[in-house]
């Protein structure tokens, strides 16, 4: 009996001149990390090597961030259909989702994790608490109710609060965090403190690259003071938000439903831009709206209005100021923005 490896790494037995297939042998493939065994539905790359796969049994995988068991065992109600473990074609590992909730080491320190992803380089690039398939028989509040209240002291904020996603840079600082829906935290910025939801982002050195604002807030910026506020934020992961700063704290791109840009040019013409309110994209009968966005340059500003068309406009060459947008403000509008609805 002769055992000949192939391109896929799957071993066939060689008896007779015949090539018969042992089920244990034929389902196992090599990595770096060990032989895996009892795997389905894997994908290889053009030179052989183990791209991605499936168990139906348990594995335990020796990892610099300890041992783990990749998911093998399938739960109707909140299971992904997710590959168990995805690697790089270096052979180190791009992705695993584990078994259970499993105690890591990360670089701020032992947290329990469900799923995790990887640099090429092995270090950690994210990792998720809980990683639950939201759908009709699983809801958001349940998967939230599963999460487990995390502390983090990023200096600029202090978390304590369930964490859908924490995001590494490559040395092992903190990149962003996205929090649960609901989920609020305060964060110190310009000298201020502004109320954040859905999303935080960090530069590498630790100061606030950006917020999602859980509420308008007033924020002062180069060409006047602006209310900051995005009614319809993504709200996937915390990397991008909507209330950007430089590394200094300045700000440096914000999106508002409430403040207008005046803009005069050298002739005094006037250009008012501002929020519109239009039908929704989801129900034409619902008047929603549109905000818009300012990026503040060192040469002007770029605005993109409601209808998402970009507009430039130079600092040698236009003025600029910031008004209230009166004109899309409800008529019944008592000034309570965090329980208006009108806005929203």
């Amino acid at each position: 009996m002769e055992y000949i490896q192939s391109l896929s790494h799957i071993r066939f037995v060689l008896i007779k001149g015949s090539a018969i297939a042992d089920r244990r042998e034929l389902n196992m493939v090599n990595s770096i990390y060990g032989d895996l065994n009892n795997e389905t539905a894997c994908s290889f790359f053009d030179d052989g090597k183990i791209k991605s796969c499936k168990f139906e049994e348990e594995n335990i995988i020796k990892t610099p961030v300890g041992k783990l068991i990749p998911k093998y065992q399938l739960s109707e109600t909140r299971t992904r259909d997710k590959d168990s473990v995805e690697f790089y074609s270096n052979g180190l590992m791009k992705s695993i989702y584990l078994e259970n909730v499993t105690n890591i080491i990360t670089p701020i320190g032992i947290i329990g994790c469900e799923f995790i992803t990887f640099y090429e380089s092995g270090s950690i690039h994210r990792i998720f608490p809980t990683f639950g398939k939201v759908s009709g028989t699983w809801t958001e509040e349940e998967e939230i109710k599963l999460a487990p209240i995390i502390k983090i002291d990023c200096g600029a904020v202090s978390i304590y609060n369930k964490l859908s996603c924490i995001c590494f840079y490559e040395k092992g600082t903190i990149k962003s965090i996205t929090l649960y829906t609901g989920e609020k935290t305060m964060v110190k910025v310009n000298g201020g403190e502004i109320e954040a939801r859905f999303g935080i982002a960090f530069y590498e050195n630790g100061s606030i690259k950006s917020i999602e604002p859980a509420t308008p807030t007033l924020v002062n910026t180069a060409i006047g003071m602006v209310i900051a506020f995005n009614n319809d934020p993504v709200g996937i992961h915390g990397d991008t938000n909507s209330l950007e700063f430089d590394e200094s704290g300045e700000v440096i791109t914000v999106t508002t439903i409430q403040s207008g840009i005046e803009i005069i040019d050298k002739y005094g013409e006037i250009l008012h831009i501002a929020a519109q309110r239009k039908p929704s994209l989801l129900d034409i009968d619902v008047l929603q709206m549109f905000p818009i966005k300012i990026s503040i340059e060192s040469n002007g500003i770029e605005i993109t209005d409601s209808n998402n068309q970009k507009k430039v406009f130079e600092n040698n060459k236009f003025k600029f100021s910031t008004f209230y947008n009166m004109l899309y403000i409800p008529e019944a509008c008592g000034g309570n923005c965090s329980s208006c609805k009108g806005c929203n």
